[in-house]
């Protein structure tokens, strides 16, 4: 064998050899990225029962106290857990499965109780009625958390894996167990459908606010051919080939809509589904089932996406107000802005998928609700004033006009006064007008990005 064939054979080996070492290893991180997305589900599963178990039992001690103060406490309490309750169900893999009114229940509870506990702090007596509500929302509550435990009991079975569910964004069948366990979810959402109780009260997720008609709505009703075509204009898939449409259906509620779903060929590619509203042919919603495996994107791409995402739709004047990361994904709250003055309750959330820019989440349900022509008053406070009108110990970093929705849906033109105190960060709102403060949240610093409380 002469010099060169030993050197071919060599590098033969090495290729080999190296070829087999990345496929290794691409294989060992494919794991491991699937092991982790498989204990955040697992996670957000038992947190969640563990939720649904904690306001089982406040909800218990609520009715039970004698005390205002243990009450407030206790009812305080359940809005938090609620809070917890419905950010760990967004988490869960269930995309195929329709938890609006799970969503609405849990945000109802929380809210109630709130209220309740605002009511007790100012020294008032909680009514009759208000008492059979509470408990109500207790025995609904301990049924969901027993739907749950039964969940859990089939999900003991066999070695099930939440990521079954990413099967849907292969275009494949369910698996049986997998099936099982979303037929349980399902159960879940139709019996809250049908048996949770009416809720009336001035608080953002009452019922009869709920049943408002939408602001933001404009233009002629549209056929369904036409929600087909600005379905597609709007995730820019107009003379493309590679999708199939399913069935369009009509669907009632808040902003009477036309439901699609599409397929897009492809791996990962996942179904979309959204909504587009009979009247004025707005996209209320949307949502790309399939899920990003790794973050490649720098928070600020992802942030800029989203930003050009709405330009590019004709919502140029939103700007973003807030960011959550979860997992792969980031999701940007943006509000609308007219003459600097930033429009809260005019509301729309873009999420960017990590990987490749996609933007795989849009919500402009509170946008179509609440958007429409304002006549704002003129501020009889200048931006110093207000500042005048905050805690001394508060060391003021920026003052800004802002719109800001009520407990009662009233809109009020405040100064945003953020500053610290301590070293934590708050927003103080003090009306433009009146000089009262408003309201007060607190920022907390996350993970995930910041929250306001």
């Amino acid at each position: 064998m002469n010099a060169r064939r030993i050197v071919a054979l060599g590098l033969s080996l090495l290729l080999l050899v190296g070829g087999g070492w990345w496929l290794w290893q691409t294989q060992r991180r494919a794991r491991a990225t699937e092991n982790a997305l498989e204990a955040s589900y697992q996670r957000a599963f038992f947190d969640l029962l563990k939720n649904m178990e904690n306001l089982d039992t406040l909800l218990g001690k609520s009715l039970a106290s004698g005390s205002s103060g243990q009450r407030i406490m206790s009812l305080t309490s359940v809005w938090h857990e609620a809070e917890n309750a419905r950010a760990n169900l967004a988490n869960m893999p269930v995309g195929m499965v329709n938890m609006m009114r799970s969503q609405q229940y849990l945000a109802q509870l929380g809210d109630y109780c709130y209220v309740l506990a605002e009511k007790q702090a100012r020294g008032l007596e909680l009514e009759a009625e208000e008492w059979q509500q509470l408990a109500q929302l207790h025995e609904q509550t301990r049924e969901i958390h027993a739907g749950l435990r039964e969940i859990m009991a089939g999900i003991g079975e066999e070695g099930f894996q939440w990521r079954s569910f990413a099967s849907l964004s292969r275009n494949k069948k369910l698996t049986p167990r997998a099936q099982s366990i979303a037929d349980g979810f399902s159960k879940l959402d139709e019996k809250l459908r049908d048996q949770a109780p009416t809720l009336t009260y001035d608080g953002p997720f009452s019922d009869h606010i709920e049943e408002q008609e939408p602001k933001g709505l404009t233009g002629e009703r549209i056929s369904e051919a036409q929600a087909r075509e600005i379905a597609l204009e709007f995730l820019d898939l107009a003379g493309e080939a590679g999708y199939k449409i399913g069935e369009i259906r009509k669907t009632r509620g808040r902003i009477p809509a036309y439901s699609l779903t599409i397929e897009r060929e492809g791996e990962n590619r996942g179904q979309i589904a959204l909504d587009v509203s009979q009247q004025g042919g707005h996209v209320v919603w949307m949502l790309n089932s399939r899920l990003p495996r790794e973050s490649k994107l720098s928070l600020t791409e992802a942030l800029a996406r989203a930003e050009d995402f709405l330009a590019q739709r004709g919502l140029a004047r939103m700007v973003p107000t807030g960011t959550i990361r979860e997992g792969n994904r980031l999701s940007v709250s943006f509000a609308a802005q007219e003459d600097g003055v930033i429009i809260y309750p005019d509301l729309i959330k873009v999420t960017v998928a990590l990987d490749d820019g996609e933007i795989i989440a849009y919500d402009a349900m509170g946008f179509l609700m609440a958007h429409h022509k304002r006549d704002l008053p003129q501020p009889k406070l200048t931006p110093e004033e207000a500042e005048k009108k905050v805690s001394r110990q508060m060391e003021v970093q920026r003052t800004r006009l802002a719109v800001i929705p009520m407990s009662n849906l009233e809109e009020k033109l405040c100064y945003e006064v953020r500053g610290k105190v301590n070293g934590d960060t708050y927003l103080v709102y003090i009306n433009a007008v009146t000089g009262d403060e408003e309201k007060i949240l607190q920022l907390v610093e996350t993970e995930a990005g910041t929250r306001a409380m």
